[in-house]
């Protein structure tokens, strides 16, 4: 099976029933499509990925973590996604979005990397997420 990754958008688009085949030993945190807002979403990432007490349920606290990640002993963490939040505002999505697409660029830039992030959306998303993503996969910040 192929998964797409391209340059503009770092996300992978795949079954999430395959995630363990491609991702043998990694710690899969699996994120509901369920939120209407992003302190609902804070909640659950706080939960699936064990976020340290000092999250701050917050764009740039995610975004810390997220870099570090150093709570997780596996060196292969996925952020396996069951679909695109359809209740959540859309910018709020994008923000979310963009603060995934950092982090997974941010890990793939490291040398000596303690971990790999990886994001993965259900193929049926791709279109949604690459249209929130742009052109430039990034929002153009």
């Amino acid at each position: 099976m192929k998964i797409q990754v391209t340059q503009s958008c770092p996300f992978e688009f795949a079954p999430l029933e395959t995630i363990a085949t491609r991702h043998p030993d990694a710690y899969v945190a699996r994120i509901s499509a369920d939120f209407a807002n992003s302190g609902e979403l804070f909640g659950c990432l706080k939960v699936v990925l064990r976020l340290p007490d000092y999250f701050g349920m917050n764009w740039d606290a995610l975004d810390e973590c997220l870099g570090d990640l150093t709570w997780i002993s596996a060196r292969d963490v996925v952020l396996a996604h069951e679909g695109v939040p359809q209740s959540m505002d859309v910018k709020e999505l994008q923000m979310y979005l963009r603060v995934l697409a950092d982090a997974v660029r941010w890990w793939e830039r490291r040398k000596n990397r303690e971990h790999t992030l990886s994001v993965v959306f259900p193929r049926a998303d791709e279109f949604k997420v690459r249209g929130l993503l742009g052109p430039a996969g990034d929002l153009n910040k």
